[in-house]
């Protein structure tokens, strides 16, 4: 997936994008991060289910219309 050392990474760009989605649907239900951490962190790695939560909490707050944001914005 990445190139990121020492970290314990091996969920595939597919599988890291279901569980944001699904992370991110529970946030929205009001649960507790805790409660979201420890779920993950029975099923994945601790960097695993902190990357998964990260990111659906920054996805949170992001405006969706930048989700796949490219960073071109320049009119030539």
């Amino acid at each position: 997936m990445f190139e990121i050392p020492n970290m314990n990474i091996s969920l595939t760009q597919k599988q890291l994008q279901e569980k944001i989605v699904e992370a991110r649907e529970e946030i929205k239900k009001g649960r507790p991060m805790q409660e979201l951490l420890e779920k993950y962190k029975e099923k994945y790695s601790m960097q695993e289910a902190f990357l998964i939560l990260l990111q659906a909490q920054l996805q949170a707050a992001i405006n969706p219309q930048f989700h796949n944001f490219t960073g071109n914005v320049r009119k030539k």
